[in-house]
């Protein structure tokens, strides 16, 4: 014969334990049938209470909840309907990928932060997946711009434009460290905002930064078809600079005054336009006289084209004295000081570029070809036409090509 259950006495409730934890069987009648009440503290230390009709379900519930409160794990069972259900899916899913369900849920909201809104984890995940990122080469941006530079040199470019790309570059890699692929946009715009440089020379920076990161794409650094963070760079504005010529009469000063070594200086630079970083690295043998040109070999021009400047009639005579030198022009940078003191000396305000915008303005005056002027000076004929177009009168450029040697 089955033992018969012993059933709590009304007013004295059963007691089940665990451990230190307990929950409370009241028996009592309603409207004479018996129920049973499961009571116990929830973790918000409120009471709670379960009604039953049946002891038997009373006392399995009171079991599973001591267990629960024993094991701090009652919160979840005080879920109801799809709560709980959900919970426990979530809990199944943790399991699987053997992950803390609190864990997976950091690193969701972490990852849902970097994304737009309508961008779902999935499709973030099969983008990342599809460009390749997981097999990107790593390099530190130091190393990156060396190989930028090597890469330079391999191309036979100018060494002028090569220590160019050096020098600003590293200050890049001096400023940003760490793996290229994990500098970001906001990194590279804060950088060239804190640069103390003029607009133009930002955009210079600009310009090659992003080089340096194409590179990086194209060599496996960065991932391949995505646009690269460089690019994102805004441009800075350029501060609009009025051009500063000199007049013929101060040219005519200039000249009359300046020693032998600095007149060719003065002479090249005025009246056939070359920048005086290309007049630094010309030689005696690249003026022909014969053919009336000076030749800007492409390893000395600042664009890395090759192109000739015309040897007009009086810059002709002014260097005939030269002719049959060979070697540099120049062998110091010094006639740059020279050159600054006479300005000094004769109270004569030097513009920024003076001789090479001069050239421009007169020549642009003097023949109104934007194409032509552009083509000797190195420039686009864009730049020639917005720039010195109508800066001068024509007879102003008359007296320009006509300063000759031997003028008081």
């Amino acid at each position: 014969m089955p033992r018969k259950k012993k059933l709590p006495e009304q007013g004295t409730p059963e007691i089940v334990r665990e451990g230190n934890a307990q929950v409370k069987i009241y028996a009592s009648t309603v409207r004479g049938r018996p129920r049973f009440i499961v009571a116990y503290r929830g973790v918000d230390g409120k009471r709670r209470t379960q009604s039953f009709a049946d002891y038997d379900r009373a006392k399995q519930e009171a079991e599973v909840k001591v267990i629960a409160i024993h094991n701090g794990t009652l919160e979840t069972l005080e879920l109801t309907g799809e709560e709980r259900r959900a919970h426990e899916r979530a809990m199944a899913i943790a399991n699987e990928i053997d992950r803390p369900l609190d864990s997976a849920l950091i690193e969701y909201k972490e990852a849902r932060a970097l994304l737009p809104e309508d961008v779902s984890l999935v499709e973030a995940a099969r983008f990342f997946a599809r460009h390749g990122a997981s097999t990107l080469e790593k390099g530190d941006v130091a190393d990156v711009v060396e190989d930028f530079i090597g890469q330079l040199q391999a191309d036979k470019k100018s060494k002028r434009h090569v220590e160019d790309a050096r020098a600003r570059l590293h200050k890049l890699s001096d400023a940003l460290h760490g793996p290229i692929d994990e500098i970001h946009l906001r990194d590279l715009q804060r950088w060239l905002n804190e640069l103390e440089v003029s607009g133009r020379t930002k955009n210079n920076f600009r310009g090659l930064v992003i080089s340096l990161f194409k590179y990086a794409r194209v060599h496996g650094y960065l991932p391949a078809g995505l646009p690269t963070a460089a690019e994102g760079l805004s441009k800075a504005k350029e501060e609009s600079t009025e051009i500063g010529i000199l007049t013929p009469e101060e040219m005519i000063q200039f000249l009359t005054k300046a020693s032998e070594r600095l007149i060719p200086l003065l002479a090249i630079g005025g009246f056939a336009g070359l920048r005086t970083s290309e007049i630094m690295r010309l030689h005696w043998e690249e003026i022909d006289f014969d053919h009336d040109h000076i030749e800007v070999k492409a390893g000395k021009a600042k664009t890395a084209q090759r192109r000739h400047a015309p040897l007009l009639p009086n810059l002709k005579s002014w260097l005939k004295p030269y002719m049959g030198l060979t070697g540099p022009v120049f062998s110091t940078h010094e006639v740059e000081t020279e050159r600054r003191e006479l300005a000094k000396t004769l109270e004569i305000q030097w513009p920024n570029n003076a001789l090479r915008h001069s050239y421009a303005s007169y020549r642009m005056a003097s023949t109104d070809n934007a194409q032509k002027v552009s083509s000797e000076m190195g420039n686009s004929p864009q730049m020639i036409y917005r720039n010195y177009r109508k800066l001068v009168a024509k007879t102003e450029a008359e007296n320009w090509f006509s300063i000759f040697p031997g003028q008081p």
